[in-house]
């Protein structure tokens, strides 16, 4: 199983940098809720190109701040994207708002 955040993964990238690391999550924090709304509204308009160019994005940017959970499920709303399957979109969307969910509460806790 994937970890929700690795902090000291994150620590170590940054040379050890508490400031720049909170500045990244909290950054994080702030743009992904846009994030996942873009994947929807692509899942909406039936663009399956966007739902995995948005999703591709959301996958980097977890990928930089060691949330490998979340990036996990961004990578399975990718490919689902690049594969036109919207209908899977839909319920992995479900697990990517999960997945940002539990991080939120491991960054919190």
């Amino acid at each position: 199983m994937t970890e929700i955040f690795n902090r000291q993964d994150l620590l170590e990238r940054l040379e050890g940098d508490e400031e720049i690391l909170e500045v990244l999550v909290q950054t994080f924090l702030e743009y992904t809720p846009e994030q996942i709304q873009g994947i929807r509204h692509a899942l909406d308009a039936g663009d399956a190109r966007e739902v995995q160019q948005q999703a591709h994005s959301l996958k980097g940017a977890a990928a930089s701040i060691s949330a490998g959970a979340l990036r996990d499920a961004a990578l399975q709303v990718e490919l689902a994207g690049k594969n036109g399957a919207l209908e899977q979109v839909r319920s992995l969307v479900e697990t990517l708002i999960w997945e940002f969910e539990n991080l939120k509460k491991a960054l919190a806790g």
